[in-house]
């Protein structure tokens, strides 16, 4: 093993890069001059890449030339480089900060790593990357390119507003995206919501309800809940939506749990099923939410409320955005003209 660092990093990188044979770079974050600081070309047909795309990370302008051959993954903090003949491990990302081209140069991060050439060690880099690639990372669609590069404008601060978001797809938000409206007319009666704001503040059940949802005391502060709602899709980022007056006052994100489980409440003759969300606040996975937005969803409540009610009562329905979306941003565009 030989320590690296400064120049001496960048130049081992990129005579890795530079070697014929497999390549395979699991590298966080990629800027825009990746290609060239790497000297790297993204056609070599032996090259693999996996990196951050999420938040806007990686440029996807250097992300989409790899094609196939690159994939996402979002809890990705590693950089490795590993050739057949080596590999690097280090902290420097494929970005101007982490690769200095000048031994003098002051502006970049601090970064060093270890040239690694043991055979038992590469092949177990090589398994490590193999299993990223082909089992935990994801394929990256044309959308996520689209994500990556909206969140990178420097207006947005890294995340788009609900309505940024929806114009910059020109309406058309796939149905993997896990956001969906939830909108209702009904927030349950007084002893409903009676019952379930003392229950969360009483110790013994407060402990029941924690272990019912399997969660921590910081989850738990975090807690909201919605009557008698098994409709609602798990794992999902709902926008609260309540209809008063056939007009939306947007709430917060909320967040499903994975298994959607109601916790049964009993007080005198009545019952309810309480089903737990966690408060997100304004941040979503791929947007926020801003007043800009409450207004958007405000002036056009009763078209949503109309495509999220097609079947059975009035009293709640979920919206996927998908199927919001066209709607949004016809009402956006439209404001934006006059």
């Amino acid at each position: 093993m030989k320590f690296l660092h400064g120049l001496a990093l960048t130049n081992e990188m990129k005579r890795l890069c530079a070697k014929a044979g497999k390549l395979d770079l699991a590298i966080a974050y990629w800027g825009s001059r990746a290609l060239h600081l790497l000297k790297l070309d993204p056609e070599r047909p032996d090259v693999r890449v996996i990196c951050c795309l999420k938040g806007g990370k990686s440029a996807p302008e250097v992300i989409k030339l790899f094609g196939a051959k690159a994939r996402q993954l979002d809890n990705l903090h590693a950089k490795v480089i590993w050739t057949e003949y080596g590999a690097i491990v280090g902290s420097a990302n494929a970005s101007s900060n982490g690769l200095p081209e000048e031994e003098d140069s002051s502006d970049g991060l601090l970064e060093a790593g270890v040239l690694v050439q043991d055979p038992a060690e590469l092949k177990a880099i090589a398994d490590w990357f193999q299993k990223l690639f082909e089992h935990e990372s994801k394929k990256i669609e044309a959308f996520d390119l689209e994500l990556a590069a909206l969140a990178r404008k420097p207006s947005n601060g890294g995340i788009p507003s609900l309505t940024e978001f929806i114009v910059a797809l020109r309406g058309r938000v796939p149905p993997q995206v896990p956001i969906a409206l939830a909108m209702y007319s009904d927030s349950g009666t007084k002893e409903q919501r009676r019952f379930i704001e003392q229950a969360l503040e009483d110790t013994q059940q407060a402990k029941k309800i924690r272990a019912f949802l399997n969660i921590s005391d910081k989850a738990f502060e975090k807690l909201d809940w919605y009557i008698d709602w098994p409709e609602l899709p798990p794992d999902h980022f709902l926008i609260d939506c309540h209809i008063r007056n056939g007009r939306i006052r947007m709430g917060n994100f909320l967040h499903t749990f994975e298994k959607v489980r109601g916790w049964p409440g009993h007080f005198g003759n009545d019952a309810a099923d309480y089903y737990f969300v966690s408060d997100r606040g304004s941040k979503g996975p791929h947007c926020r939410l801003t007043k800009t937005d409450a207004k958007l969803l405000e002036a056009c409540s009763a078209e949503l409320w109309k495509a999220a009610a097609k079947e059975g009562d009035n009293e709640g329905r979920v919206l996927s955005l998908s199927e919001a979306a066209p709607i949004l941003y016809e009402l956006a565009t439209t404001a934006r003209a006059k």
